[in-house]
């Protein structure tokens, strides 16, 4: 196995970022203890994707699966339920080879871990600049050692873990021919083993970005109070009857910065055409609109309790905003909301649950919840009925959100 040094790059960097002040209380939830590896720049503060994959099974009892095997020996609505809303809630990266599962015992002959063995990751940014970040309760050595006999380099860290990356360039293609095809895309091009941790990044940059962070020499999100208010609000005691929080989605509202005049329309899905646009502008009144509010940051919660999911959006404001207020006004949004790409109500899915406003490390916060049941059990091979909208991620990508703008009609 070659030791060669990797990543010079790391070095000048260090000599050039200033260094971090307060950290984040990273330890409070699994959502800040990764959120505070997450570096605090522009490419990465537009999404954030967390998902505890320990919670989920846990919450929708469904007994934890270890191989594909495992997972065909669960009982029908198990089983269903895993197939047909874990990766639909949680959203996991393309790092975790969700997608090449019933391939796993080469995956994890070639990389010692898939995604039956992770009990939650996080990532932020898109690629080829995203960072992911999971989280283990087994042996890392089995990863060392795979990754090591899979042509991998590695780099001892001084503060302690390693780093793996692909071989140079010029063996790269014969490198991408002999591993599974979740890595022959770049997406685990270098890997950073820690205890009980691994930080996955497809370019070099970006794991040198993760690693100053991890040094305490570059700003995380967890050291930003918006954002740490945002992850906290997902915990409020006021949503305890919601059960585990199971997946989250943060940004910092740039998504929802727009001109005068165009309002609601900036986020829209493609699938919108031209008369639902009319549509929408007559019945919104968007040529009439202001910016009403302001979001510092946002998280987007799924919580899981017997029987149902809990969307919740947090909006953290900026002080001295009547959060009240803007709860009341997001609330009556999605609870009137017709969506753009599937041309119903989303109260055919969800059902409100609570709005208020709330204070968070002395922040206002507009905390809107709603509930969508759990889908019945399937007949025989079907998929479940009516699963509808159980999690964030769907609606986000397809920008079906436009309840949640910070614009609108102003008040009379």
């Amino acid at each position: 196995m070659k030791h060669r040094r990797l990543l010079p790059f790391v070095l000048i960097v260090l000599l050039i970022v200033p260094a971090g002040h307060a950290r984040g209380n990273g330890d409070e939830s699994p959502l800040l203890r990764l959120l505070s590896l997450i570096p605090d720049m522009p490419a990465y503060r537009a999404y954030v994707g967390f998902g505890d994959i320990d919670a989920w099974y846990t919450s929708w009892d469904v007994p934890r699966v270890t191989n594909w095997g495992e997972l065909e020996a669960l009982d029908e609505q198990q089983a269903a339920y895993w197939h047909y809303i874990l990766a639909r809630q949680l959203a996991p990266p393309d790092a975790l080879g969700l997608r090449y599962l019933q391939d796993s015992p080469a995956q994890i002959a070639t990389y010692g871990f898939d995604m039956f063995g992770l009990d939650r990751f996080i990532v932020a940014g898109s690629p080829p600049d995203e960072i992911t970040v999971t989280e283990f309760s087994f042996d890392g050595g089995q990863i060392m050692y795979c990754l090591g006999n899979a042509g991998y380099e590695y780099q001892e860290l001084d503060e302690g873990g390693v780093l793996y990356s692909v071989p140079p360039e010029e063996q790269s293609l014969t490198f991408r021919e002999n591993v599974p095809p979740v890595g022959q895309f770049g997406a685990l091009d270098f890997i950073t083993v820690l205890d009980g941790q691994m930080i996955i990044t497809r370019e070099a940059e970006p794991m040198t970005w993760a690693l100053a962070v991890r040094r305490g020499e570059w700003l995380s999100l967890a050291d930003d109070a918006a954002y740490v208010a945002a992850a906290r609000a997902l915990t409020d005691p006021a949503l305890d009857h919601t059960g585990e929080l199971v997946a989250a989605i943060l940004t910092d509202g740039a998504l929802f910065e727009q001109e005068p005049g165009t309002g609601l329309l900036q986020i829209q899905p493609d699938s919108a055409d031209e008369e639902m646009i009319e549509e929408l502008r007559e019945r919104y009144g968007l040529n009439d609109v202001e910016q009403l509010f302001e979001y510092k940051a946002l998280a987007l919660g799924v919580r899981h309790a017997d029987g149902a999911s809990y969307l919740i959006a947090a909006g953290v404001l900026p002080a001295g905003t009547d959060a009240e207020t803007i709860a009341a006004l997001l609330a009556d949004r999605m609870q009137s909301y017709t969506s753009m790409t599937t041309r119903q109500p989303l109260s055919d899915y969800w059902t409100f649950d609570q709005a208020a406003g709330i204070e968070v490390d002395g922040l206002p916060v507009a905390l809107v919840v709603v509930r969508a049941d759990d889908p019945p059990p399937p007949t025989g091979d079907q998929e479940p009925p009516g699963i509808g909208i159980i999690g964030w991620y769907e609606l986000y990508v397809r920008q079906d959100i436009m309840f949640l703008s910070a614009w609108g009609v102003p008040p009379e």
